[in-house]
């Protein structure tokens, strides 16, 4: 656990397969915790209309809703956001975590 944590994450890609990978299965329900990462990984969670007014904000999250919809359609976020390596998977390491705090 320790190896995956000091090789850090791959920026933007590792970020929207977190994204694609909590639409999948979500955290929710995980405790506390799970609550928030689900609100953290979830674009449109609190959505206002504050974005429909904002060309600019609404382009820049529109890569991250498109992540999160791969995700509830179940594509596979791995292939899609290649940039990130397996092994630095944001859920991977969350369940690693989970399982030796067992």
């Amino acid at each position: 656990m320790e190896e995956r944590i000091r090789k850090g994450f791959g920026g933007q890609d590792c970020v929207l397969r977190a994204i694609c990978e909590n639409a999948q299965y979500p955290l929710e329900d995980e405790g506390l915790v799970g609550e928030i990462l689900h609100i953290l990984l979830t674009p449109d969670y609190g959505y206002s209309a504050f974005e429909k007014q904002d060309s600019d904000w609404s382009d820049v999250m529109s890569m991250y809703k498109d992540a999160a919809t791969a995700g509830k359609q179940m594509f596979n976020c791995g292939y899609i956001y290649n940039g990130c390596p397996e092994e630095q998977s944001l859920l991977d390491l969350i369940s690693v975590l989970r399982d030796e705090l067992e």
